[in-house]
């Protein structure tokens, strides 16, 4: 949900119905463009830290953002305490910093590291199975997809190719940028694969449309509650299942429609849209990736990132309705802080 509302001010009373997206038509003008950078997924903090000579006692907020920085960047800027830092994000569909990296404990001499996506990692490990004759598997396995595409499929789809080299390009200028303003070294940051695509390939892929004649009342009643589910998730506005979109929603679609750049979206639940639970325990989102010996070849990389961090419990939760919704567990999770220590006084 957004964070902030800058329109639709007026010299008479207005109301909004945001539970049921009732928002006027007219706001979209204004709110559409910028108005997923407020959200509080795009809103993540580094620890303390102190990189040449400048120190961040509080730690440092990070978003993602581009010419339309986030509006929430001048309330950061007027506490007079820091800058934040502005990663490049304009090329997700949603947008939002935490589909990108998070910051993490670590047991390194800083304390923490970072944990991001690769998205050719994440088209390697395709390839290798490929390699291995796992061609005809499906890239998304647990049955939750089962239209969608083979590891074949995918990877003789020149788009998806495009997709991984452009997001790749992006992702590596933001972790520049990232360790020129911390210090961060190589070592301390953690890649996890992801398979990025253009986002009507993921549409198409995650949601192709239901037979008109379902086949059973199980079917039927799976339909009515993902129906249910999704029309009250829209996780980002822009996102959910076109097919029982709001009127809100649809509108925004029409409005988007053949107009802005192309954007990209991960085709897996994405593996750094987790929640720390302890400096040793994390909890990822099943990514549902393609099975290999018997395992998910995307979890199994992932396990060994964390635990190089040093976690030493990595579980990983079913939300792939939410996934459906453009959103991962981080999306949809409040932590509550400690907050106790007196920084200030440091």
């Amino acid at each position: 949900m957004e964070a902030l509302f800058a329109s639709c001010r007026d010299d008479y009373p207005n109301a909004v119905d945001l539970f049921n997206r009732r928002v006027p038509a007219e706001c979209f003008s204004t709110l559409r463009a910028d108005s997923t950078y407020n959200a509080g997924g795009n809103m993540e903090t580094l620890p303390p830290h102190e990189h040449n000579g400048v120190r961040f006692p509080a730690g440092r907020v990070i978003v993602g953002g581009d010419q339309n920085q986030p509006q929430s960047l001048a309330f950061f800027r007027a506490q007079e305490l820091q800058s934040p830092l502005v990663l490049d994000s304009a090329w997700l569909f949603v947008k939002h910093v935490d589909e990108m990296l998070q910051a993490i404990p670590a047991r390194t001499p800083r304390g923490w590291a970072v944990v991001a996506i690769d998205p050719q990692l994440g088209l390697g490990l395709l390839r290798r199975a490929a390699q291995y004759g796992l061609g005809s598997a499906p890239v998304m396995s647990g049955n939750k997809a089962p239209s969608g595409p083979t590891i074949d499929q995918f990877l003789q789809t020149p788009s998806n190719i495009q997709a991984a080299e452009i997001s790749a390009g992006r992702m590596a200028a933001n972790l520049a940028l990232l360790q020129r303003e911390t210090g961060l070294t190589d070592a301390e940051i953690f890649k996890v694969p992801a398979l990025i695509a253009f986002k009507d390939t993921v549409q198409d892929y995650l949601a192709p449309r239901r037979s008109r004649s379902l086949g059973t009342r199980d079917e039927a009643e799976e339909a009515a509650l993902d129906a249910e589910f999704l029309q009250f998730v829209d996780a980002h506005g822009q996102g959910g299942d076109s097919r029982n979109e709001t009127a809100a929603a649809a509108l925004r679609r029409r409005q988007d429609h053949g107009s802005g750049p192309v954007t990209l979206e991960s085709l897996l639940p994405s593996l750094v849209n987790g929640v720390p639970l302890s400096d040793a325990h994390y909890l990822a989102p099943k990514p549902y990736g393609p099975i290999f010996n018997g395992h998910d070849v995307f979890e199994t990389v992932a396990v060994n990132q964390y635990k190089k961090a040093g976690f030493t419990t990595v579980e990983f939760l079913d939300e792939w309705r939410l996934h459906q919704s453009s959103g991962d567990l981080h999306c949809f999770t409040n932590t509550f802080r400690d907050a106790s220590e007196p920084w200030w006084s440091k």
